[in-house]
């Protein structure tokens, strides 16, 4: 037999500290009738209460809040053993929070339709861990390996491009830390997947690099390419939250962001991935099948034992006592469960 709720054993001091009342509530009674200034009178009112039935209800009472806190503390007994292994695919989003996805080419903007195809996503997914890796000018980690859904959804919608303390597009950087999160796991699964969310515009350093340790390690890139070819410009937000304007280049011209697709798709089919582009009506569906036809690893098995919870035998003996408490009728010569 074990406890599941062990803390619930400190609730049988209530036992003691009943007892202690009955006592000092009976000895306080006793002493409040000899005040009464007569001796025949007092003898009389005490004489018409029996002793032996206030001592079988008080009994009663305490044997049912006995039987109720010790049911608090969840008995069981016997169970069933079961061996649970959980299976899935380590994935890491790398999503792109650069400035340039602030264009609006794709509604209600690059960046936000993004997250909102992402958080779809995580709705539709079981088992699998994900994580979460931002870059702009600079890679950051925003959700370690986890399969705590809620959590990955949370930080993904705080993600901001004014967080990002460099601009610009690092790929590269990114890539890098995915190869090494997606690596340096002691649990990490035989299947990786790198789903990688961008316009492309501009990718960096060290990019051929980081695409060579994927490559050599097998994990895919599932790239996302966010953006049109024709372009779009970039909006600029003031402090109150609204647009001042679009983004301006050292001449004074617009600076247009043109989805960089050939770039994206070469990415892609070097790693063994696929290339989808998330044009307005489109979805991350692809992504989704992609997903569950990949191979599913074990990521680890654990022992789950299945108690049997037998508090309820004894609540019903509780319930019992306290219902023939409330029966009894302490007055002197009445029946002994008040009934005429």
């Amino acid at each position: 037999m074990r406890f599941a709720s062990e803390w619930a054993f400190i609730l049988l001091l209530a036992v003691p500290a009943l007892l202690l009342i009955y006592w000092a509530v009976g000895h306080m009674r006793m002493a409040r009738l000899r005040r009464v200034g007569d001796e025949h009178l007092a003898e009389r009112l005490i004489g018409a209460r029996s002793e032996r039935k206030s001592i079988l209800k008080a009994a009663l009472v305490i044997g049912a809040v006995f039987l109720l806190a010790l049911s608090l503390t969840r008995p069981q007994i016997g169970g069933k053993s079961t061996l649970v292994k959980r299976e899935g695919i380590d994935i890491l989003f790398v999503l792109d929070v650069s400035k340039s996805m602030l264009a609006e080419d794709i509604r209600p903007s690059r960046l936000k339709r993004a997250q909102l195809e992402l958080q779809s996503l995580l709705m539709e997914l079981h088992g699998d861990r994900v994580g979460i890796v931002s870059f702009a000018g600079a890679a950051f980690l925003q959700c370690p390996l986890t399969t705590d859904y809620g959590a990955a959804r949370i930080f993904l919608k705080n993600i901001n491009p004014d967080d990002m303390p460099v601009q610009g597009t690092a790929i590269g950087d990114a890539l890098a830390m995915a190869h090494q999160l997606l690596t340096s796991s002691k649990e990490s699964s035989a299947s990786r997947l790198v789903v990688l969310l961008t316009d492309g515009e501009d990718h960096g350093k060290q990019l051929d690099e980081a695409l060579s340790k994927l490559e050599a390690d097998k994990i895919p890139i599932f790239v996302v390419g966010i953006g049109s070819a024709s372009g779009e410009p970039i909006p600029e937000y003031g402090e109150d939250g609204h647009m001042s304007g679009y983004k301006k280049s050292k001449e004074g011209k617009t600076v247009m962001s043109r989805l960089n697709e050939p770039l994206l798709a070469g990415l892609a089919e070097k790693s063994g991935g696929r290339y989808v582009s998330l044009q307005s009506g489109g979805s991350l569906s692809e992504l989704h099948d992609y997903v569950k036809r990949m191979q599913k690893r074990e990521f680890e098995s654990s022992l789950y034992t299945q108690y049997d919870e037998k508090f309820p035998w004894l609540l019903w003996p509780a319930f019992l006592l306290l219902l023939a408490a409330s029966f009894i009728d302490e007055r002197r010569g009445s029946r002994l469960l008040g009934l005429r």
